[in-house]
């Protein structure tokens, strides 16, 4: 039975608690813990600026693309109508050329 009462006495203290304002004051008290920590822990440290002759290399272009111009069917003769169904076949519209450049030359003309 003193469980019972432990427990009614805590029932009765919750009953006057103002919700609204302890969740005010939990968020008030967490944004100044979090501004605190921002100030004095630093945790978004400058980053160190990157070299600039490695820069240079990543942006050098590593080859050229070139487009062919397309490929003409050949003339054919038109095909007899027959009733049996039929596959049709596509040629490439285009050509594709990729020309890479050797792996030595991306650095050059950096100084």
């Amino acid at each position: 039975m003193n469980e019972v009462v432990g427990l009614a006495e805590a029932r009765a203290k919750l009953a006057t608690v103002d919700i609204g304002k302890t969740s005010v004051w939990t968020v008030g008290v967490a944004t100044v813990v979090g501004i605190i920590y921002v100030t004095l822990a630093d945790p978004f440290p400058e980053q160190a600026p990157l070299d600039p002759i490695v820069v240079a290399a990543n942006l050098a272009p590593i080859g050229t693309l070139t487009v062919a111009a397309p490929v003409d069917a050949p003339a054919t003769a038109p095909a007899e109508v027959s009733a049996a169904p039929q596959v049709a076949t596509s040629t490439p519209a285009a050509a594709v050329e990729l020309q890479v450049a050797p792996a030595g030359d991306v650095a050059e003309g950096v100084p």
